[in-house]
C-alpha cells in the first residue's frame, strides 16, 4: 500500500504551480521544441499562438480528431523513485519525503479547419496539478481547470505575397474567443474535514465539487503581427502575438468555499526562426520565443524559448529549451495518423530554474485532409 501512494505522489518536484501559465490549447511540436512556436505555428495551432499567422495558409485544411495527452515522466525519474523503496513505514517518514512533490496530468481535444486564411477551432482541455507542502501541517495544493470552447481567426497581408518557395509578406490577424471554464486554485488541509470528506464523496465530478469547483465563462480577443520571407530554400519570419488583450473570461458562479476560476492573464509573445528546405525531402528548422514581455519582474532567461526541428515527411526529430529545461521529441506520418512522442519540462515557479516539473506527451491526429489552393 505505501510503494502504491509513494507512486502515486511521486514525479517532479517542488510545487508552486499556481505561476504556471494557462493556457487554452498547446501544440505537441511546440512542447517539444521548447514551446518557441509564435512564428513556426504555421498549422492548425496557429490561433492559439498568432492569429497573424493564418494569413500564411491557403487551400483547405481539415483536422478533425487531435488528441493531446500529458502525464509525469516516470521514465527519466526511474531513479529516483527506486529511491522511495528504502522510506520507512510511519506516516512521518512517508509525508517529509513527499514535501514538495507534485503530480500533473492532462489530456487535450481540438478539431479545426482552415479556409484560405480564416481559421476556426473547437478546444477542450482537462489539466490537474496536484503537490503536497508544509511537513508541519501538511498541506494539498490543487489546481485543476477544464476549459471548453471555440476560437475563430483570420489573418490579412498588409503588404506582399508568400508563394511555397518564393515572396515576402507583412500581415495582421485577429482572433475571437469563447471559452467556458470550471476548476479549482486552492490549499486544503491534508487532514482536514473538508479534504476527507471529498475524496469519499465518490464520483469524480462529486469529488471536484466538494473541493469548491468554480465556473465561468467569456469572450477574449487575440492581436498578432508577422513578417516572414520566403527564397528558394531558405525562409525567416520575426512574429509579435497579443494574447487575450481582452479577455472576458471571469468568474460567474464561485465555489461552495467562496473560491473563483483562474481568469486568463494578458501576454506579450515575441518570436522569430530560421528554417532551411531541401526538395521537400529534409527541412532544419531554428525558433527562439522569448516570452511576457508586458512582465517586467520575471528575468530574460526565465522567458526564453529555444527550438530545433530536423524533419521529413514520414520522421522528424525536435529539442527544446524552455526556461532552462531541455525538451525532446519525435513525430511519425503513418498516413491516417500522425504521431507525436516525447519528453519536456515545465516551470512551476516563479524565478529561473527553480521548479521543474517533468512531464511526456503523446499526441495522435485522425483523418486529416488537405486540399491546396
Amino acid at each position: 500500500m505505501k510503494k502504491i501512494i509513494l507512486m502515486i505522489f511521486f514525479l517532479i518536484n517542488n510545487l508552486s504551480f499556481c505561476y504556471e501559465p494557462t493556457y487554452f490549447a498547446r501544440s505537441p511540436k511546440g512542447l517539444l521544441m521548447g514551446d518557441a512556436y509564435t512564428s513556426y505555428a504555421n498549422n492548425n495551432y496557429c490561433l492559439f499562438y498568432n492569429p497573424a499567422l493564418c494569413a500564411r495558409n491557403y487551400g483547405f485544411t481539415f483536422k478533425p480528431l487531435n488528441f493531446l495527452v500529458t502525464m509525469p515522466d516516470l521514465i527519466s525519474n526511474l531513479d529516483e523513485l527506486d529511491s522511495y523503496s528504502e522510506i520507512g513505514s510511519d506516516p512521518s517518514d512517508v509525508l517529509n519525503e513527499l514535501q514538495g512533490q507534485s503530480i500533473h496530468a492532462g489530456m487535450q481535444f481540438t478539431s479545426s479547419i482552415q479556409m484560405g486564411n480564416l481559421s476556426l477551432a473547437y478546444y477542450y482541455s482537462q489539466q490537474g496539478t496536484l503537490g503536497l507542502t508544509n511537513a508541519i501541517s501538511p498541506t494539498v495544493e490543487l489546481n485543476y481547470k477544464v476549459d471548453n470552447g471555440f476560437i475563430i481567426g483570420y489573418g490579412h497581408a498588409l503588404s506582399g505575397s508568400i508563394q511555397e518557395n518564393s515572396g515576402e509578406q507583412f500581415s495582421i490577424g485577429a482572433s475571437l474567443k469563447y471559452t467556458k471554464r470550471e476548476g479549482i486554485f486552492n490549499d486544503f488541509l491534508l487532514f482536514s474535514p473538508t479534504f476527507v470528506s471529498a475524496l469519499a464523496a465518490g464520483e469524480l465530478k462529486d469529488v471536484v465539487d466538494s473541493l469548491g469547483n468554480a465556473y465561468g465563462h467569456g469572450w477574449g480577443v487575440d492581436l498578432g503581427l508577422d513578417y516572414i520571407k520566403r527564397k528558394s530554400t531558405l525562409e525567416y519570419a520575426v512574429s509579435l502575438a497579443l494574447l487575450d488583450i481582452v479577455s472576458g473570461l471571469k468568474t460567474r458562479q464561485t465555489s461552495v468555499l467562496g473560491s473563483g476560476i483562474r481568469e486568463q492573464s494578458f501576454m506579450v509573445n515575441l518570436g522569430g526562426h530560421l528554417r532551411f528546405d531541401f526538395a521537400d525531402i529534409f527541412n532544419f528548422a531554428l525558433t527562439m520565443d522569448i516570452r511576457s514581455l508586458q512582465d517586467k519582474n520575471t528575468e530574460l532567461l526565465s522567458k526564453l524559448r529555444l527550438g530545433i526541428e530536423l524533419g521529413s515527411p514520414i520522421l522528424s526529430l525536435f529539442a527544446g529549451h524552455n526556461s532552462g529545461y531541455f525538451s525532446y521529441g519525435i513525430f511519425t506520418n503513418l498516413g491516417i495518423a500522425k504521431i507525436y512522442l516525447g519528453m519536456y519540462a515545465q516551470e512551476l515557479g516563479v524565478d529561473y530554474k527553480v521548479q521543474k516539473s517533468d512531464r511526456m506527451l503523446v499526441y495522435i491526429s485522425l483523418f486529416n485532409i488537405k486540399f491546396d489552393a
